[in-house]
């Protein structure tokens, strides 16, 4: 394998969990229904594709691709905050993903739980000066949410 490959494959990857991190909500909620479809709920099979067809091997295959989804995404995440607190370190100007992260921080607490709906994010999330939306935030809590989540042992959405 060429280094060029190689350059080509670490793209690829940013590419997918960036991909993936653009609809961490809704990624976090299907890890939800995984996590509880494999603990406590083994004897139904529900339709994840909402054709109204039971397709055993597409059940049996769904569930554990989305917490592999979930766990890849939150982990990508993970390493970009490692990343930018390395940034931090050496002196970056760091106020808007610091701004970024405290303001996750008020939403969610310090423990990386799933932040509530984007209708019940207060206006006053944000910072405006910074161009730091409410939505951006919600998004943000996602993102360190699957974070979290892929943390652990398995992904725990």
């Amino acid at each position: 394998m060429t280094e060029d490959e190689i350059d080509a494959a670490r793209d690829a990857i940013g590419k997918a969990a960036s991909l993936l991190l653009e609809h961490a909500e809704g990624i976090g909620l299907l890890a939800m229904m995984a996590r509880f479809w494999e603990e406590e709920n083994k004897r139904e099979f529900p339709d994840p594709a909402g054709t109204g067809i039971i397709n055993l091997g597409a059940v049996l295959a769904y569930w554990p691709m989305v917490s592999a989804a979930a766990q890849f995404a939150g982990r990508f995440e993970a390493f970009k905050q490692a990343q930018q607190a390395v940034q931090h370190a050496r002196g970056a100007s760091p106020e808007f993903a610091l701004t970024l992260r405290e303001e996750v921080e008020k939403l969610v607490g310090l423990d990386g739980g799933p932040p509530p709906a984007l209708s019940r994010v207060p206006a006053s999330a944000g910072h405006a000066e910074l161009g730091i939306t409410p939505r951006e935030v919600h998004a943000q809590a996602w993102r360190s949410h699957l974070a979290a989540s892929a943390a652990s042992v398995g992904v725990r959405a």
